[in-house]
């Protein structure tokens, strides 16, 4: 079953299919984050998301993309930083 949802940013609609889509108390359970939390990240563009058809007031987001979200993040080794002035 394919569900047609209209994007957050009003953007044209896409068609995604409604078994890769969970809402957003789904996906904060499943990254280990406070909803609002969750919410920040789609507000902030981070997360796109969509709005539920049936509930405009519910946001669905993407199983991939919420997967995304959990992976690691490389930080820069201390060797590769711009060396800064101490304090005196």
């Amino acid at each position: 079953m394919i569900a047609r949802v209209m994007a957050k940013e009003d953007a044209p609609m896409a068609e995604v299919r409604r078994e890769e889509l969970i809402n957003l108390s789904e996906a904060a359970k499943r990254v280990g984050l406070a909803r609002s939390r969750m919410r920040a990240r789609v507000e902030a563009g981070v997360l796109p998301a969509f709005r539920d058809p049936l509930d405009s007031r519910a946001l669905l987001v993407q199983i991939e993309d919420v997967d995304w979200l959990r992976q690691p993040v490389p930080i820069v080794p201390e060797r590769d930083k711009v060396s800064r002035p101490t304090r005196l």
